[in-house]
């Protein structure tokens, strides 16, 4: 299910980003949360394992077949909420519909999306993550059926 949470003609404030952030990489400060598009996908996160079981950060159970065990940890964390097939696909068709429509360049670089990324803090062209411009944030992780995905396109 793909919810649009306000008409396209406005932006929003979504990255939660500071002045300081900008400073640290040595980059001019620009307001991207007004030039850059915002998808939010409905996942704890990070999760813990224990009690026999997967917990996320409110201690609310997670089933183990919703559960993704990265090869090396992200962020400090190795166990995340694994995104769904439909949540992908979601994802998926709002790039293409955005490619069309805005131009954006949806190819996966690797190296722009799971760290802080100074093309993503200039606002160049480009496809990212939260965590390419916020290094406290793991709202979105490196899922690898999410990255088959975006490599297909």
């Amino acid at each position: 299910l793909i919810a649009q949470g306000f008409h396209s003609m406005y932006w929003a404030y979504h990255l939660g980003l500071s002045n300081q952030v900008f400073a640290q990489h040595q980059v001019p400060y620009k307001s991207l949360d007004k030039i850059s598009l915002g998808i939010e996908i409905c996942s704890y996160g990070w999760v813990e394992y224990k009690n026999g079981g997967y917990y996320n950060y409110v201690n609310g159970k997670i089933p183990a077949n919703e559960v993704v065990e990265l090869d090396s940890p992200f962020r400090g964390r190795k166990l995340y909420q694994g995104y769904t097939n439909q949540q992908i696909d979601s994802v998926l068709e709002l790039l293409e519909l955005w490619k069309t429509r805005y131009s954006i360049d949806i190819s996966y670089k690797s190296e722009q999306m799971w760290d802080i990324s100074k093309k993503a803090l200039m606002g160049e062209n480009g496809l990212y993550t939260h965590c390419s411009v916020r290094g406290d944030k793991s709202d979105i992780f490196p899922d690898p059926k999410l990255i088959t995905a975006l490599k297909s396109l």
